[in-house]
């Protein structure tokens, strides 16, 4: 069934990108991905994951999780490459998780679980900081549906703080639920609820750790928007139009947050949908948008499958490292 499910994902990303580059002559993305270009994109995605693993182990530090270094580099390029080149069949977070547990001495799947989906919290809360924080910007268009989009992404800023606070607050009630239902089922699953929210929230009793992981996840994300916004802005250009890098740095976010979910291999189609239809709205170039989405979605397959082939082969047999 799930090969079924892979088959009918793979077939919407080829109906999708069909239809969003149906205006468009493919000859300019042909004549626009020159190897400077890929090799850029490339480098940004692989830094982008170095920075991504060194976050990941400042969250394991938390647990208590022993990894080496090299395993934790091993792990976050394997995740990232099952979840460019393999969307639905095993997702990157839970093929991580399976990695960490086999590779360290943390045998409990709710410890590594919280850390994990804490490091994608990390990474997606620096995303919707990052536009928001764009989204002041003097030159962008606050008129139209332009106007509603800077309205979500400021709320969406409002609403991640507001769900940190509330993870706290869950943490502290779900803790006095499971005294007051004691020794009744309902006790178990509010402990275990409990558990997990107490290692997803406990970095912010570690404020050094925290202030690290912060720091490491807004480098990630300025690399890959700017990257992306520089891309962007050299194809407006040679399209005849202004290279608005902010404005197109401030919509790098939305189409990497699109193109993260497991709907297809690197977002392909999807990301592909989004640009062109963002890129209308702000008045940019539609060839650039599918073209900027074609190019970076292309890098990162690349890097996804070079590197995870080559972290994939350089595990060896030994399960659990030295304590």
């Amino acid at each position: 069934m799930k090969y079924i499910i892979l088959f009918c994902k793979l077939l919407l990303a080829g109906v999708l990108f069909a239809f969003s580059i149906r205006q468009i002559d493919v000859a300019l993305i042909f004549d626009f991905a020159q190897f400077e270009c890929i090799s850029f994109l490339c480098l940004v995605w692989f830094i982008n994951q170095v920075l991504c693993a060194y976050r990941l182990k400042i969250l394991l530090a938390i647990v208590d999780c022993r990894l080496s270094s090299w395993d934790v580099l091993r792990v976050t390029f394997l995740g990232f490459a099952v979840s460019s080149i393999l969307p639905g069949l095993v997702t990157g977070d839970v093929f991580k998780v399976g990695l960490i547990r086999w590779r360290s001495n943390v045998s409990k799947i709710g410890e590594i679980s919280a850390v994990v989906m804490a490091d994608r919290i990390f990474g997606l809360a620096a995303l919707i900081v990052m536009s928001c924080a764009l989204s002041f910007q003097a030159d962008l268009d606050h008129s139209g549906p332009a106007e509603y989009i800077v309205v979500i992404v400021r709320m969406l800023t409002v609403l991640l703080f507001l769900g940190c606070a509330i993870a706290l607050f869950a943490r502290v009630l779900l803790r006095r639920l499971g005294v007051a239902y004691a020794n009744t089922r309902l006790a178990l699953v509010i402990n275990r609820v409990a558990r997990f929210l107490r290692v997803l929230t406990r970095f912010l009793s570690t404020p050094v750790m925290m202030a690290q992981a912060a720091l490491i996840s807004t480098l990630t994300v300025v690399l890959l928007v700017a990257g992306q916004a520089s891309v962007g802005s050299v194809a407006t250009i040679q399209l005849g139009d202004a290279p608005k890098f902010l404005i197109q740095a401030f919509l790098a976010p939305a189409s990497l947050v699109v193109s993260s979910f497991p709907i297809s291999p690197a977002g392909v189609g999807v990301g592909q949908i989004t640009l062109k239809s963002l890129y209308s709205i702000f008045e940019l170039p539609i060839a650039a948008g599918v073209l900027v989405a074609t190019l970076m979605q292309a890098s990162q397959i690349i890097v996804a499958v070079i590197v995870g082939s080559i972290c994939m082969l350089s595990f060896g047999r030994q399960n659990v490292i030295r304590r």
